[in-house]
């Protein structure tokens, strides 16, 4: 368990709300799928896959099709993309040094 700084609460709950935007807005679009649920957890809670507790905290900005399946699913915003959102708010920041994100 991680401690959280209180002061980051408000943040939380606003990107927690940002993905619940997504979630409906794509649960109107009949092809979507839900996201991916690991082994039997599809079987052993069949609507978990669109419901707000099984959405990543930080989605991707667009649907794909799987090429496996065919299915229409919203995955996690690329970790390449916080390397690039980091990296540009150090050059901002005019930080010479490497700053690269906690993993």
């Amino acid at each position: 368990m991680a401690t959280l700084a209180t002061e980051l609460t408000p943040l939380l709950r606003s990107q927690i709300a940002q993905a619940d935007k997504c979630l409906k807005l794509d649960s109107q679009n009949e092809q979507y799928a839900g996201v991916w649920m690991p082994n039997a957890l599809a079987r052993t809670y069949p609507s978990a896959n669109k419901s707000i507790a099984w959405q990543y905290l930080f989605p991707s900005y667009k649907l794909s099709v799987g090429p496996e399946t065919g299915e229409i699913r919203r995955h996690h915003f690329h970790q390449t993309g916080v390397r690039k959102v980091d990296k540009e708010a150090a050059k901002k920041a005019q930080i010479k040094n490497d700053t690269p994100p906690h993993r």
